[in-house]
């Protein structure tokens, strides 16, 4: 089954001849009223590590370690607490930064929201003003983020741009948001992180893209556009 972001050429009814390629109006990307330095689920523990907070229960840990990588970042190690115990707990998380979005704004209707992946790439998009969610670890599922995306589509979203970090694991994540979407009616297109940044590299997300000091709210929204193609009617079937 072809994307269904793909342009396609279509003939008119009445002169059966092609006609030019149409796409539907690019919708704009939800926003925030202003910049932000972080997601307002963001914060600190009493230790000092970053948390993110799905909710008052739920959140996710992240301890960043002396020793460096290779890429001259900190190792990192995450985990998730569920009412102050170390573990997910036996209920579903929902989507990161999802109350940013459960009461849109008239602005925020009839727009896209990205979907990315990681904590920190939600607090990345929020600095340069845009709406983000990303997806617990465990919850990279169909059954699970179907219904949070039907709620979303029903609130009036035009649906989700989605940008994978750079590697194998991202797009396959990001497969699933996309067949999600596909099930509850939502349109979703793909960003890849080279398109962004032709020298992005390997497992590299839009973090990585602000750290290097090439990131704006314009070439992000200008990059969205170029790949949001849609036709705004279906193909007329040809006479045989």
């Amino acid at each position: 089954m072809k994307p269904n972001f793909w342009v396609k050429r279509i003939k008119t009814p009445s002169s059966g001849s092609e006609a030019k390629t149409k796409t539907r109006p690019f919708p704009g990307l939800a926003k925030y009223p202003e910049p932000m330095e972080a997601t307002p689920g963001f914060g600190r523990d009493e230790k000092g590590n970053k948390v993110w907070n799905y909710s008052r229960i739920c959140r996710m840990v992240r301890i960043d370690k002396k020793d460096l990588r290779p890429n001259g970042k900190p190792e990192k190690f995450c985990f998730p607490q569920f009412c102050e115990q170390k573990g997910k707990g036996d209920i579903d998380w929902g989507p990161y930064n999802f109350e940013s979005v459960l009461f849109p704004t008239p602005e925020d209707k009839g727009k896209l929201l990205l979907m990315v992946e990681g904590e920190q790439c939600t607090d990345t998009a929020a600095k340069l003003g845009i709406k983000a969610l990303t997806v617990q670890a465990s919850e990279w599922r169909v059954e699970t983020v179907s219904p949070w995306l039907k709620e979303l589509a029903d609130l009036g979203y035009a649906g989700f741009v989605l940008i994978p970090d750079n590697d194998v694991a991202g797009g396959k994540k990001m497969d699933i948001i996309q067949q999600a979407c596909q099930i509850v009616g939502l349109h979703s297109v793909r960003l890849g992180m080279k398109t962004l940044w032709a020298d992005c590299p390997e497992a590299g997300d839009i973090t990585d893209w602000y750290e290097a000091g090439l990131a704006s709210p314009e070439i992000l929204e200008k990059a969205v556009e170029d790949v949001w193609r849609m036709p705004i009617e279906p193909p007329v079937e040809e006479n045989k």
